[in-house]
């Protein structure tokens, strides 16, 4: 089986989210995308309005209902201490034995790869795969990648995908919601309802 993992602080999620994961699946031939909501991501410490792990989950969970490939994964939350991949990568393989795990990142974040922790053996846990506007490349060169091998990085290259950009942004979303402003444009109809009834970013 092949197994996305697409992860983020998800805050909110919402529909730019949900699309590149229907873009990745249908592209790489996914079965299924966990998405993993960060339980104390050691890169955002300090984002602003960043609520609890487990009402970003339940978002996930309201926004993926009727749609069999995309599972919620409380992974992260659950698991004290900071939210490195890496470690996240290593229990789900565990979890998974004999699947394939395709790591899904923004094609942004492929030179930022380097700074996370223990990030070579992201590559051995899993293939990368770059989510990337059209016409903009992630990169993914030797020289970038000191210690990865040639034909994994060409690997990576290959399994690029290209999809429109959508242009949505949760900090956005969170501004929005907290002056009351309509975001069912931005977020599937139950996380919009969760937020609004909830109180979830406050003015």
């Amino acid at each position: 089986m092949k197994i996305g993992i697409f992860g983020g602080t998800f805050n909110p999620v919402h529909l730019g989210h949900l699309a590149a994961c229907e873009a990745v699946r249908g592209t790489r031939g996914l079965d299924r995308v966990l998405l993993v909501p960060s339980g104390s991501p050691p890169h955002k410490q300090a984002e602003e309005g960043l609520i609890p792990g487990v009402q970003r989950l339940e978002m996930v969970r309201i926004a993926v209902e009727g749609m069999d490939f995309l599972v919620p994964s409380a992974v992260e939350v659950e698991r004290p201490g900071p939210s490195y991949m890496v470690d996240t990568l290593g229990i789900l393989q565990e979890r998974h034995p004999g699947d394939e795990l395709f790591l899904i990142v923004g094609g942004d974040t492929v030179g930022e790869l380097t700074t996370w922790y223990s990030w070579r053996r992201l590559f051995e846990l899993s293939r990368i795969v770059a989510v990337n506007r059209p016409g903009f490349s992630p990169g993914f060169d030797a020289a970038g990648f000191p210690g990865i091998s040639e034909e994994i990085l060409r690997q990576c290259a290959a399994d690029t995908v290209e999809m429109e950009e959508v242009d949505i942004s949760s900090t956005r979303i969170r501004q929005a919601a907290a002056e009351g402003e309509d975001i069912s444009i931005w977020v599937p109809g139950g996380v919009s309802e969760y937020i609004r009834t909830h109180g979830t970013y406050p003015a």
